[in-house]
């Protein structure tokens, strides 16, 4: 009765530790991911002081953070990026080029179009049920 007892803990710490490991992993991947986003963009103009790089290193984690919980890269691209590419766009709109109607119409074509994708994709999925 004991060494059963013995082997049930002995399982229960080995599940522990791999829980451990995963979380080492996760978090490492996740913090270096951040630190790839913020590398990416030293080559952008007017994305070159330390404010800007550790704020591209809050949002890359945000981003990988965001993606390793839902692990669905269109939630990540529609509610994560598109509301910080808005942000972005309006706190440093100086360093981005001046929009201009028909650079309105085309986004908002594409738009239109990736809604289009999206009911598309969403009406078949519903039919393969």
């Amino acid at each position: 009765m004991k060494e059963t007892a013995n082997r049930g803990k002995g399982k229960m710490l080995l599940i522990s530790a791999g829980i451990e490991i995963m979380l080492i992993i996760c978090i490492t991947a996740i913090l270096v991911s951040g630190e790839m986003f913020s590398l990416y963009h030293l080559g952008y103009p007017g994305f070159r002081t330390w404010e800007d790089i550790l704020l591209l290193f809050a949002v890359g984690v945000g981003f990988a953070a965001a993606y390793k919980l839902s692990g669905n890269n269109l939630i990540v691209s529609f509610f994560v990026n598109l509301p910080n590419a808005f942000v972005t766009y309006i706190l440093k709109y100086e360093q981005f080029p001046v929009m201009r109607v028909t650079s309105i119409i085309a986004a908002a074509v594409t738009l239109v179009l990736i809604g289009l994708i999206l009911l598309l994709y969403r009406n078949t999925d519903q039919r393969r049920q």
